[in-house]
């Protein structure tokens, strides 16, 4: 493994656990729409 692959794969780690406000929100409307998807599939 070069020292670029090791930097880029160092990156990727840190954006995934450091989302913006904008990836957050979305990510917590998919939560909310499956939420609401199984609680309506269970009726």
């Amino acid at each position: 493994m070069t020292a670029w692959d090791k930097a880029n794969k160092e990156c990727q780690k840190y954006l995934v656990q450091n989302l913006s406000p904008v990836e957050e929100a979305y990510l917590e409307t998919i939560r909310k729409v499956e939420k609401t998807a199984r609680k309506n599939a269970e009726q």
